[in-house]
């Protein structure tokens, strides 16, 4: 996953893992912390974009993060795919996906990480009111 030029993070997780969950680890491994709408989009089309479960959702086309496997959303070696974290900042992450690993791990793990986590809210102040 990439935020950006020369800021990445290599996630390991299986592939039977929910979207919801590699949501988590991207958040997780970025620093962030506020929760926001998110969503995966696999390809150019609408056809394949994965939403984060939400009340104001009226049109579900698709299944959500939390209803669909890796797998099943096409994840695969050389798959290359969006993220998109809180539609308001459009914070938006290169995917890629380098290699498949046979072992039975179900550990989800950062393996490498290159580059500072971006402060999401460099003037905390509000949050404390």
């Amino acid at each position: 996953m990439s935020l950006g030029s020369g800021c990445y993070r290599h996630i390991q997780i299986p592939a039977n893992a929910l979207l919801s969950q590699l949501s988590e680890a991207i958040l997780d491994a970025f620093e962030f912390t506020v929760p926001h709408l998110d969503a995966f989009y696999m390809s150019r089309d609408s056809s394949s974009v994965y939403y984060k479960e939400s009340e104001w959702d009226t049109h579900k086309m698709n299944p959500y993060t939390n209803e669909i496997t890796l797998l099943e959303a096409g994840v695969a070696p050389g798959k290359r795919f969006r993220y998109v974290y809180d539609f308001r900042t459009y914070w938006r992450f290169r995917c890629s996906v380098l290699k498949e690993v046979t072992d039975e791990t179900r550990a989800i793990k950062v393996l490498r990480s290159k580059g500072d986590a971006y402060d999401y809210y460099p003037n905390k102040d509000f949050l404390d009111e």
